[in-house]
Parts: C-alpha cells; sequence; structure tokens
C-alpha cells in the first residue's frame, strides 16, 4: 500500500530527534529527583546511578556521543528498574515498570535510528 503522506518522509530525523531530547529531558530530570531524595549519608549505588541519569540525560539533549550514552543508559535503566523493584531508596521516585519499559525502547530505537537532527554526532 501506498503512504498517504509521503512528503513526510523528507523529516525521517525528526523523530529520532524528538525522542531524544524528550527521553534526554525525562531521564535528567529522574536523575535529579533520586539524588535529591537521597538520605544525609548517601549511599553510592544510588549516587552513582542518579550521577548516570543527569550526565547521560545531558549528553541526549545535545546529542553527543548519542548512541554509546543509549547503550550504557539502557544498563543503568535496567538495573534502577529491578533495584527500585525490591527497595524503594530511601523514599526515591519510582517510575512503574511500564515507563521504565518505554524509556528502553525509546533508547534503543536512538541506538538504532541515530541522533537525528541537532546533534553532534554525524551519520557516517
Amino acid at each position: 500500500m501506498l503512504s498517504i503522506f509521503p512528503s513526510l518522509f523528507t523529516f525521517g530525523l525528526a523523530g529520532p530527534t524528538l525522542l531524544r531530547i524528550v527521553a534526554g529531558l525525562v531521564i535528567v530530570y529522574s536523575g535529579y529527583q533520586l539524588y535529591r531524595s537521597l538520605p544525609a549519608p548517601k549511599p553510592i549505588l544510588p549516587q552513582v546511578i542518579a550521577l548516570f541519569d543527569i550526565l547521560g540525560g545531558i549528553l541526549l539533549i545535545i546529542g553527543l556521543y548519542t548512541q554509546p550514552i543509549a547503550l550504557v543508559l539502557i544498563l543503568v535503566l535496567l538495573i534502577q528498574g529491578f533495584k527500585a523493584k525490591t527497595s524503594r531508596w530511601a523514599g526515591a521516585p519510582i517510575y512503574n515498570k511500564r515507563v521504565y519499559l518505554l524509556l528502553i525502547t525509546v533508547l534503543l530505537s536512538i541506538v538504532v535510528m541515530g541522533p537525528g537532527f541537532l546533534a553532534f554526532d554525524l551519520p557516517l
């Protein structure tokens, strides 16, 4: 079947760009919330995961090292999802399993499709 809107294929790189920026914003926010909610003697694993979330989300937003950062963030989100299921990390906000699955899927699509527009990474 033919495409209904074939002229929209011109903007094929806009999809990964929107996914990359929105996923980066969500991940930065969740890392900030996790870091802020940790108790005074901060446990090391949640602190490292929060810093990975913040740094990785910023790199996703600006589009620098997009595909390797997406792979690292997939691992971090898997750890965060499994760890959050067993303990609440002293009141840290926990996303639903569906949100973790959605973020992992978005990051996998970024790994496959590339960074899109407005990124420092160049498709070669």
